[in-house]
């Protein structure tokens, strides 16, 4: 073997009887695109709203959810694994979602965090934009009202 392994590959032991280890891979992004979990994943933030998803706790619960719910595809995925959840114990698999959380979700929950920051920012510049040309247009001096009181004033002179 080379020594030019990916870093975020991580062994962990399992068993209930005879401890082996077992190595967590990230997932293939063309195993994502076809998988039920990252596609629920998907959904799941596709019917999130800004406020949801601006709130970490609601995004991390939702995580979680998913990888609950699709628990066994996700260790197949990562693992190669069938049938592991018969041969660990509680511990053991919070270690597990803790890897595949770590290598395959929580990516994404720090990018989607920045988007939603970097819109924030953007939509609190457009509301304090837009309250500046309102409070000037309603004084008459938006720039529509100011060049047609020039064109008035150069007719007139």
């Amino acid at each position: 073997m080379s020594g030019n392994l990916n870093p975020r590959i991580r062994d962990v032991d399992v068993g209930i009887r005879e401890i082996r280890t077992v190595t967590v891979y990230p997932v293939a992004y063309g195993k994502k695109i076809k998988s039920r979990a990252f596609v629920a994943f998907a959904e799941m933030l596709d019917g999130f709203t800004t406020d949801q998803i601006r709130n970490e706790i609601s995004l991390s619960k939702a995580i979680l959810s998913v990888v609950k719910d699709h628990l066994s595809e996700l260790i197949e995925l990562a693992t190669g694994e069938q049938n592991l959840l018969d041969d660990v114990d509680a511990t053991q698999m919070v270690e597990i979602i803790e890897v595949l959380y770590e290598q395959n979700f929580k990516p994404y929950e720090k990018k989607i965090m920045q988007i939603i920051e970097s819109l924030s920012e953007k939509e609190q510049l457009m509301k304090s934009t837009s309250k500046k040309r309102s409070a000037s247009s309603s004084n008459g001096m938006d720039l529509t009202s100011v060049m047609s009181t020039l064109d008035q004033l150069g007719k007139e002179g």
